[in-house]
């Protein structure tokens, strides 16, 4: 599954219009999975995560070649997912909006899609005031049209470096700059190379790898292993 002379992640999509599909398979779950799925009192929760543990099973299963339902997912101290017995495979989970997103990889990986929010359900200022860096900021507010865009991309960059650091809260997030990243695409901070895209109008995407090389992804529309 993992080529690693063409890439270095893969990455699987899963539209809303799909994720009946996935919820059709939760008989793979585990008994905490499914504990877990039936606790969220919105329908579209639900699903989400169950798309997203469908999609990890359903990929490592291939890779790791067990069955679906004989893979344990644990937590490391700070709360990131892992595979046991599986020292060279990680994967990472994101979902927001219409979209769920997890992505495979050899190296420690943070994968973060974000909705572009431009109502005001989010106070985008004072988030930015406690976690972005200055000239983060007066890139987002230097463009009034754009200026949700800029916010979802940087926050969205920021939390696929944080999920690939695996530490839980990084200190000082305010200090760290991103715009390297918006300024040149797949681009090295602090050890690893970063990179994000809009899968379509209203969504952003953002991936952070553990390695000091260039990122090479490989996209899969998830419905197609099903």
């Amino acid at each position: 599954m993992i080529n690693k002379q063409a890439k270095n992640i893969d990455l699987y999509k899963c539209h809303r219009s799909k994720w009946d599909n996935c919820v059709q398979k939760q008989h793979i779950l585990s008994p905490s999975e499914l504990e877990k799925m039936n606790k969220y009192k919105i329908e579209d929760d639900k699903k989400r995560f169950c798309t997203g543990r469908i999609i990890t099973r359903t990929v490592a299963s291939r890779y790791l070649k067990t069955d679906s339902n004989k893979i344990e997912i644990l937590f490391n101290e700070h709360g990131k997912p892992y595979i046991k017995n599986s020292k060279a495979f990680f994967f990472n989970i994101s979902h927001s909006g219409d979209w769920v997103v997890v992505g495979f990889s050899d190296y420690e990986i943070g994968v973060d899609i974000q909705m572009i929010d431009t109502g005001k359900k989010l106070n985008i200022d004072n988030i930015a005031k406690y976690a972005f860096h200055p000239d983060e900021i007066k890139y987002i507010n230097d463009s009034e049209e754009e200026k949700h865009t800029r916010f979802y991309t940087i926050w969205s960059l920021k939390e696929a470096f944080v999920k690939a650091k695996g530490v839980g809260f990084y200190n000082n997030l305010e200090k760290l700059s991103i715009l390297p990243v918006i300024k040149d695409n797949n681009t090295l901070i602090d050890g690893l190379s970063l990179s994000y895209k809009k899968i379509d109008e209203q969504h952003v995407l953002a991936i952070a790898f553990a390695k000091n090389m260039p990122l090479k992804v490989s996209e899969h529309e998830f419905q197609d292993l099903l």
